[in-house]
């Protein structure tokens, strides 16, 4: 670890804060820490860390100029602290909001400080509690003039992965947070995509625990080899610890989401930018939400018999080239929003795709072997051109193309719900699809409100009678 030095305030010390403040404070950073909770507080000063009572406090303590990390949860209670902290602070002061906040209120709260002459970033940060205190990524937007003053600290408590540091700084403004929005979609896709693997393998292949354990296993020899994979393995090996079996069999299946999902889909669609593996992770935890209605629509099911599907005899090489074109599409997918995003934002200066590339690879829950393969493509591509654009990964993935389709089907005749990987391959066969369907959409909207149409043979806009009156 190299040794920082100066000061660091953090409010906020739920997981994320607290394994940041032992981060930083192991490294010679002198860190004073505030939380709302007594109890947590007089916890936080029995590990060695100087803990204040008051927002006030910590600012008194902090030496000009000062730099503020909050930690708590996004929406108005970042609001709430960072209210009160300009009230406290000063012109050249900073502060970072940590969180996982929606970049429009990071560029709202962005330009509030503008006019108080204080610094504010936003900072995305992935790794999850280890990533915390060992060294997690770090994606950072804000202010230029101001970076002197907090990129000692955030790049030197982030990691390093094969000489690579897991910080970058993106651009001006809500860019950090955007950035890390897009990250976190990729994830939800990625875990969504794993999911429905061993969906396949449980409900359909019938394979017993220890052989989804030996399989997911496997994928993570190989170029799937991920930070998700890995934790995977350990999960499909856990033994319950109240009663014989595996825990994951006991765990209640719904997934909650934070927001940033949610926020990725809504900014896909208001960029126009097509998401569907993307979106479809998204809507699949809000169904596994459903679990009442699931449970009730499954009896009522139940009596209707469904026709026999033939095992597919689904092996390793299906399973690992269906799960790669679907990583593969939902990172295409990923980087088009980014790229949709800069144009809009104005980020374009500072925006790197390899770059990005190498942060979320150096220590967020994206770490994983088939960044080495994306990372590469954005120094063979025109800049702003999609990541399937690329002969060598074009090759690739069409070699997993049979595999997929042979998946994709056997699970969809079966009835066993696959969401993002569906999505994933109409995705891919919508994209490179030179004449689709649209024609007939774009007509229908001339037909019923003379919304005009283009043709393919001549400029210009035109309406025709469809029918007749």
């Amino acid at each position: 670890m190299d040794n920082l030095c100066g000061f660091l305030g953090i409010v906020g010390t739920g997981t994320m804060g607290q394994e940041l403040a032992l981060n930083v404070s192991g490294r010679g950073c002198k860190v004073i820490v505030f939380d709302q909770n007594q109890k947590q507080r007089q916890n936080l000063k029995d590990l060695g860390l100087n803990s204040v009572s008051s927002l006030a406090n910590l600012v008194a303590a902090l030496p000009r100029p000062r730099v503020v990390l909050i930690m708590v949860p996004a929406g108005s209670a970042v609001d709430s602290v960072v209210e009160e902290l300009f009230t406290l602070l000063q012109d050249g002061d900073a502060v970072v909001d940590g969180g996982n906040s929606y970049f429009k209120d990071t560029q709202r709260r962005a330009a509030k400080a503008h006019d108080l002459s204080i610094y504010y970033y936003g900072a995305g940060i992935s790794g999850g509690k280890e990533g915390a205190r060992t060294g997690p990524a770090v994606m950072l937007g804000g202010p230029e003039e101001g970076l002197p003053l907090v990129m000692p600290i955030l790049s030197g408590l982030a990691a390093v992965r094969e000489k690579r540091l897991g910080f970058l700084y993106c651009g001006n403004d809500g860019v950090g947070h955007f950035v890390k929005m897009v990250h976190n979609a990729v994830e939800y896709a990625i875990m969504q995509l794993q999911a429905e693997i061993y969906l396949i393998m449980r409900d359909l292949e019938l394979m017993k625990a220890e052989e989804i354990a030996a399989s997911f296993a496997t994928l993570n020899s190989g170029r799937l080899r991920s930070s998700l994979m890995s934790m995977n393995v350990a999960i499909l090996k856990y033994q319950d610890d109240r009663q014989e079996g595996l825990l994951l069999d006991v765990v209640l299946d719904r997934a909650k989401q934070s927001g940033t999902g949610r926020w990725a889909a809504n900014s896909a669609l208001e960029l126009g930018v097509p998401a569907p593996t993307l979106l479809a992770a998204v809507d699949a935890r809000s169904l596994s939400m459903q679990g009442e209605l699931r449970k009730s629509l499954h009896l009522q099911y139940s009596n209707i018999s469904n026709p026999k599907i033939a095992k597919p005899n689904l092996d390793i090489s299906d399973f690992e080239a269906t799960l790669f074109a679907g990583i593969i599409c939902a990172f295409a997918e990923g980087f088009s929003l980014l790229e949709a995003g800069s144009q809009r934002y104005d980020w374009t200066s500072h925006f790197s795709f390899s770059a990005i590339c190498d942060v979320w690879n150096s220590g967020s829950i994206l770490e994983a072997d088939i960044m080495n393969i994306i990372g590469p493509v954005w120094g063979r591509v025109k800049k702003g051109a999609s990541l399937l654009e690329d002969d060598q990964l074009a090759v690739t993935t069409m070699k997993t193309l049979p595999h997929a389709r042979k998946t994709v089907t056997a699970a969809i005749s079966a009835g066993i719900p696959i969401p993002a990987l569906s999505a994933s391959l109409a995705y891919f066969d919508g994209i490179r699809k030179a004449n689709s369907g649209a024609n007939l959409i774009q007509a229908q909207r001339d037909c019923f409100g003379a919304h005009t149409y283009q043709r393919t043979d001549r400029e210009g806009q035109f309406h025709s009678q469809w029918q007749e009156s």
